[in-house]
């Protein structure tokens, strides 16, 4: 056999492939038994159907109570957001305009500091080319 041909797998697929049998296959194959059960129990005409309706509609009771304080809870928190949300963007923008502000400052520190470190190189260097322009047209004016 070659070694071309044996297809190595990266660790991605190797994750996913563990992650469908670790975890979505039993998960699967859980609900559609749970929802066969179901079926089942609604399709049982016998005279004890009536008891297993009766622990089955409790069971729906105690399934449903906290799936329905958990969607309370976020829709709460929603709420709270959407209403802090609304107070922040009308205390915000003047904050961000002292924080504007504060930024155009250190810029304007940071112009002045770099301008008064670098105009004594420069004046230097101009003077130093304006005398060697200087020294250049004299020597060019005494050859002549």
């Amino acid at each position: 056999m070659n070694n071309d041909s044996v297809k190595t797998k990266t660790t991605q697929q190797t994750t996913k492939n563990e992650l469908f049998l670790q975890v979505y296959l039993p998960l699967i194959f859980t609900i559609i038994v749970f929802i066969v059960i179901a079926v089942f129990i609604t399709l049982d005409k016998s005279t004890a159907s009536a008891n297993i309706h009766h622990w089955a509609n409790i069971s729906v009771v105690f399934l449903a109570v906290p799936l329905i304080i958990s969607t309370l809870i976020s829709i709460a928190l929603s709420v709270a957001f959407i209403f802090g949300m609304g107070k922040a963007i009308t205390w915000l923008p003047l904050p961000l305009k002292k924080f504007h502000l504060f930024l155009l400052k250190i810029a304007l520190w940071l112009w002045e500091t770099s301008e008064k470190i670098t105009s004594p190189v420069i004046n230097m260097r101009s003077k130093a080319h304006s005398l060697r322009k200087v020294r250049i047209s004299r020597k060019n004016n005494l050859i002549k």
